[in-house]
């Protein structure tokens, strides 16, 4: 018959050790448990020693502040910054609701404004931006201004509740230019009406002038005359809920240092 191997065999030692020896496997158990306490503290305190700073930000400001944390991560090298990019819209609502954001800056000063009680301090004006339209690379459809948006198949602009949304109507409307709403496909934020662009499900986007720049060869940046243009004021603030309000006034202080690169 075969060995059952389903069930463990016993063996038992022939001898049982002596007083001394066991003696002598305590203390060498009790030596390598302090050994392991030593190597084992410290990796704790150093993890826990890092603070976190989560930072909400308007899509379009996200590669300027991309730069800005990795230079404040490099002046605090046990600070971690996390940036939350989105529609300073929805991102309002979020802090509304509580979320634990330590630093929120708005395409618009009013979104932050009418935080209240949410914020830390006041709100501050860091940077501004203009509008430009994109089009696909070489410009196709030979756009040259507001005024020809109007012909295009479809146009790409950012929901009307968004500060995006609303400089773009503006600017439409310091042109006189209507666009038939069946040929407008709009996104939440401006990264995102840039995309329907870059990813050809657009003729052209109202947008930021730096998100334009910043899709380099995706797409082709077409001026709006400086009559029609609006002024986007960018606003900034520390929220009452930033678990270390000092280190978030740090980083506000960055932003206001680095904002001519905004």
């Amino acid at each position: 018959s075969h060995p059952d191997y389903s069930r463990p065999v016993l063996r038992c030692p022939s001898s049982l050790p002596g007083r001394r020896s066991r003696r002598r496997f305590a203390h060498r158990i009790a030596a390598l448990a302090i050994v392991l306490a030593v190597i084992t503290v410290p990796a704790c305190s150093s993890s826990n020693s890092r603070h976190h700073l989560t930072v909400a930000l308007a899509s379009s400001l996200e590669p300027t502040f991309a730069e800005i944390a990795r230079d404040f991560e490099r002046t605090h090298p046990d600070v971690t910054v996390a940036l939350e990019p989105g529609s300073s819209t929805a991102l309002a609502a979020r802090v509304a609701d509580g979320a634990s954001f330590a630093v929120f800056a708005s395409a618009d000063t009013a979104r932050v404004e009418a935080l209240g009680s949410a914020l830390s301090g006041p709100a501050t004006v860091f940077a501004t931006n203009r509008l430009a339209i994109a089009v696909r690379p070489g410009n196709p459809q030979r756009v040259h201004g507001l005024a020809d948006l109007a012909r295009l198949r479809v146009v790409a602009l950012c929901d009307p509740s968004a500060p995006c949304g609303k400089y773009a109507a503006a600017a439409l409307d310091a042109a006189g230019t209507t666009v038939p709403e069946s040929h407008v496909t709009r996104a939440p934020d401006a990264a995102a009406t840039l995309r329907a662009v870059t990813r050809g499900d657009a003729d052209a986007a109202v947008v930021y002038v730096t998100d334009v720049r910043g899709a380099g060869e995706q797409a082709t940046a077409v001026a709006i005359a400086s009559e029609q243009n609006q002024v986007a004021h960018y606003g900034i603030a520390v929220l009452d809920r930033a678990s270390d309000p000092e280190l978030a006034r740090e980083f506000l202080d960055a932003v206001q240092i680095g904002r001519a690169h905004v």
